[in-house]
């Protein structure tokens, strides 16, 4: 199928469609060496309706994709930047990241935010040109769990304020600007986000107040994650430590952490048994809509 008002030889940025999914599914598994998570969560981004599920249409065939969703009720997240590799060199990815810009500019509000690999100096004078402000920059780290002394208590739906304002203070987590990672998807904490989480007992206080987690569980990769760290510097190898010992207590295999790439951060972690789980760190983009 092309797309109406299109020749075959244009780069065409429409919605997606279910014809689509062949040529998604054929061109994401050459991404990544085999492992993009793309195919296993394509139907799904299909079926939902709150945000943008676009590809780039070339000679009848999808050879780019992007999405940007709805967080919260003022936060947006893009992702599932894609290119076939065999259409590299087109600018595809500009096409589709300046077509989902548009939509969102005109369908969303408030904030949107993407991160993107230190190494794609492209995206990153894209963003800039679109108007996106660089706004931190974070780093995969990783610890086996071990056991320990995890102090650490569940905070229920009404402490949520509290918390809050904890987790505005904090050094640590001010990095990232305060931002919480909910599985590569970073949000600025809220109520609407940390209730469901305190549900499951995923927003944690450490030792009376000296610091906080904001945690879930990967279950594929058996791992605790910290969405957010909040403590004093001093303070953040221990918490770092109870985390491991946390995950342990919760019968997981490691702990992961998409720090903030500050050199404390780092270098505290290290102390705590942390460890570098990329060659590159991810920078963190957003975009306010006035």
């Amino acid at each position: 199928m092309i797309w109406p008002g299109f020749a075959r030889s244009v780069v065409a940025c429409r919605p997606a469609l279910p014809l689509d999914t062949p040529y998604i599914l054929d061109f994401t598994r050459f991404i990544w060496e085999g492992h993009d998570y793309v195919p296993s969560v394509w139907e799904a981004w299909l079926a939902n309706t709150d945000g943008l599920l676009a590809v780039a249409e070339y000679e009848g065939r999808a050879v780019g994709m992007a999405r940007v969703v709805r967080l919260t009720r003022d936060q947006w997240w893009m992702e599932g930047f894609r290119v076939d590799p065999r259409y590299q060199g087109m600018k595809i990815g500009s096409h589709v990241h300046e077509y989902i810009d548009r939509w969102w500019l005109e369908h969303g509000n408030g904030t949107v935010r993407l991160m993107t690999s230190a190494k794609r100096v492209q995206v990153h004078h894209l963003c800039a040109r679109l108007g996106y402000e660089k706004i931190g920059e974070v780093m995969a780290l990783g610890a086996e769990a071990q056991m320990g002394e995890a102090t650490f208590r569940s905070c229920d739906a009404a402490e949520i304020p509290l918390v809050l304002e904890r987790l505005r203070s904090a050094p640590v987590a001010a990095q990232t600007h305060g931002l919480l990672d909910l599985g590569w998807k970073f949000v600025t904490p809220c109520e609407e986000v940390l209730r469901p989480l305190a549900l499951q007992a995923g927003v944690l206080e450490w030792r009376g107040g000296e610091g906080y987690l904001v945690v879930w569980e990967e279950s594929e990769g058996a791992a605790l994650t910290l969405g957010l760290v909040a403590c004093d510097w001093e303070a953040l190898p221990e918490l770092l430590r109870a985390s491991s010992a946390l995950a342990a207590a919760r019968g997981l295999q490691r702990v992961a952490w998409l720090a903030p790439c500050h050199s404390e951060v780092l270098t505290q972690a290290t102390k705590a048994g942390f460890v570098s789980l990329w060659e590159n760190s991810g920078y963190l983009y957003q975009k306010v809509k006035a």
